[in-house]
């Protein structure tokens, strides 16, 4: 029985021992159970701020995009003007061109008509010449027929006296056969 008892003590000992170290074990374990619950508490106060900013973030991420898609329209909306503009530029252009080729064949037509004109005018310059010559030549003329009337009425004088003469040479003649 002694040693039944002194197995009874050392097993209280080992029990007192494993009981002392179970009560660390356990203390250990609510300190541990204590600085978990606290990380624990820490990380839903973080979780709930990082859900709060979250939420924020997402609201603030939802008018960014809004505010992206709102941009895209705009940028849309310039990009058609933008094509509108560039679409009357090349219209605007084809007429440029147009009215180039327009001026090109108006500048073509008033250097005919220049031409045309100084053609004229040289016609015309010839046709007063030609003018002058014939009035020149009508004023000739008329001297020439006044020179030819008087020629004409000397000669019908001449004729005249030539008739006049030849009467008197006959006459003459027929006074000297006669005498």
């Amino acid at each position: 029985m002694a040693e039944m008892q002194h197995l009874k003590d050392t097993l209280k000992l080992h029990q007192a021992e494993v009981l002392h170290e179970v009560q660390l074990m356990t203390d250990t374990l609510k300190g541990d159970l204590v600085e978990v619950a606290m990380q624990k508490d820490d990380l839903d106060q973080k979780i709930g701020k990082l859900t709060h900013l979250s939420s924020e973030n997402e609201a603030s991420l939802k008018k960014l995009e809004d505010a992206l898609r709102s941009k895209i329209s705009e940028q849309e909306a310039l990009v058609e003007k933008y094509e509108d503009l560039l679409n009357k530029h090349k219209q605007l252009e084809d007429s440029y061109y147009e009215a180039v080729e327009k001026l090109n064949i108006a500048e073509k037509k008033l250097e005919e008509m220049f031409a045309k004109d100084q053609i004229i005018q040289k016609f015309e310059t010839v046709s007063a010449d030609q003018k002058n010559e014939m009035y020149k030549l009508s004023e000739s003329y008329k001297e020439i027929l006044e020179k030819l009337l008087l020629t004409e009425v000397a000669k019908t004088d001449i004729d005249k006296e030539m008739q006049r003469l030849e009467v008197q040479l006959r006459l003459s003649n027929q006074k000297t056969q006669d005498n």
